[in-house]
């Protein structure tokens, strides 16, 4: 359950695998490989917006 106390520590674990995924993307030569990393890509870097304007919203980022 997303709070107070754990919304950073997502928004760190996203920020990681997203780095991870693009460090990996370079290498991958399968179409449908690269489709499945980009949209997991896509489903991270969505997720990690939405914490970070919640984090805003709780004033634990600027």
């Amino acid at each position: 359950m997303l709070n107070k106390e754990n919304i950073l520590g997502f928004i760190a674990d996203h920020q990681e695998e997203i780095d991870e995924l693009e460090k990996e993307l370079t290498g991958i030569t399968n179409e449908n490989v690269i489709n499945a990393v980009q949209q997991r890509l896509s489903y991270l870097r969505d997720n990690k917006y939405h914490y970070e304007l919640q984090a805003r919203a709780w004033k634990l980022i600027d």
